[in-house]
């Protein structure tokens, strides 16, 4: 019952973004925004549980209101995540690329040598 209570919200999501995917706007600068926002959220998802609890105890700590310190943290990771999924995500796969590139590139050459 568990399972059903969790994929049936997902199952309809994917059937109203299939259904309704035509109205999306086609404007290149959108679906660019949109798609950042999509890269953001892994990084986002694994900042924000060592990020915000320091930002939200320095900022309670120089006596700034709850809801400030709320809006800041989230803030905060945003722009990490938007920095790591901007800047370091793509440096990374080009260096993963090229590595793995060179080395699956070696058993095509040891088995040209041996045919």
């Amino acid at each position: 019952m568990m399972v059903i209570k969790y994929i049936v919200p997902l199952v309809i999501a994917i059937i109203l973004s299939v259904k309704f995917n035509d109205l999306f706007p086609s404007s290149a600068v959108i679906k660019g925004f949109v798609r950042k926002l999509g890269l953001m959220t892994y990084p986002f998802y694994l900042l924000h549980e060592r990020v915000d609890p320091f930002v939200i105890y320095q900022l309670n700590r120089a006596g700034l209101p709850p809801l400030l310190c709320a809006l800041a943290e989230i803030l905060c990771t945003g722009v990490l995540a938007l920095l790591i999924a901007s800047y370091c995500e793509p440096a990374l796969r080009n260096l993963l690329k090229t590595k793995f590139r060179v080395l699956s590139s070696a058993p095509k050459q040891l088995v040209s040598q041996v045919s």
